[in-house]
C-alpha cells in the first residue's frame, strides 16, 4: 500500500526531490524491502542475545524486557511466544499465566496519572507491554520509558503502583 501510494502520488517528483532520491535509478524508487540489504545484514540480524538474558536470570540479576504492543508487526504476543520458547528453563509456565497489573506513571508537566502499560513480574524478571508503541518504544513514549527505568532501577521491578486507587484490573 505504501509503495503504491508513493509510486502513484501526483506530486511524486516534488517528494523525490525533497527526499534527495530524484536521481535514483530504482524502479519503483520506493520499495519496502531489498534483497541486497538483507544479504548484507543477514549474519548480523540473526544474532541472538537470549543466552545473555538467560545467564542474567540464572544469576538472579533483575531483568526487564519492554515491548511495544506493535512490536514485530503483530503485537507483544510474539514476544510472549518467543520468551516461552527461549526461556523455558528459567521462567516457569506460571509466569505466562499471571494477571497483568496496569503500570501507571506521572508524566512531567502533567498532573493526571497516565497508563504506561501492563506488566508481569516474577522472581527477578519483569515483562512490560506499552500500548500505542512499537519497537522504538522509548522514542514513541519517552516519558513512560523513563518512568519504567526509574522504577526498575529503584525497585528492581515495576512492581510499584503509582495509582492511589490500585493497579490491579478487576
Amino acid at each position: 500500500m505504501v509503495v503504491n501510494y508513493l509510486t502513484n502520488l501526483t506530486e511524486k517528483q516534488d517528494l523525490y526531490k525533497a527526499l534527495h532520491v530524484d536521481n535514483s535509478s530504482k524502479n519503483p524508487i520506493f520499495n519496502m524491502g531489498s534483497n541486497s540489504v538483507f544479504e548484507a545484514y543477514k549474519s548480523d540480524g540473526l544474532t541472538s542475545y537470549a543466552s545473555y538474558i538467560e545467564e542474567l536470570l540464572k544469576m538472579n540479576h533483575p531483568v526487564m524486557i519492554a515491548a511495544g504492543e506493535f512490536d514485530m508487526q503483530d503485537g507483544a504476543q510474539t514476544q510472549i511466544a518467543w520468551m516461552k520458547k527461549i526461556f523455558k528453563d528459567v521462567l516457569p509456565q506460571e509466569f505466562f499465566e499471571m494477571d497483568r497489573p496496569v503500570y501507571y506513571y506521572y508524566a512531567p508537566n502533567n498532573t493526571q496519572i497516565q497508563v504506561g502499560g501492563y506488566y508481569r513480574h516474577g522472581g527477578n524478571f519483569t515483562f512490560v507491554t506499552t500500548p500505542k508503541s512499537g519497537h522504538f518504544m522509548p522514542h514513541d513514549n519517552y516519558d513512560c520509558a523513563k518512568s519504567y527505568l526509574d522504577d526498575f532501577i529503584a525497585n528492581n521491578s515495576l512492581n510499584y503502583c503509582h495509582n492511589p486507587q490500585g493497579c490491579r484490573v478487576n
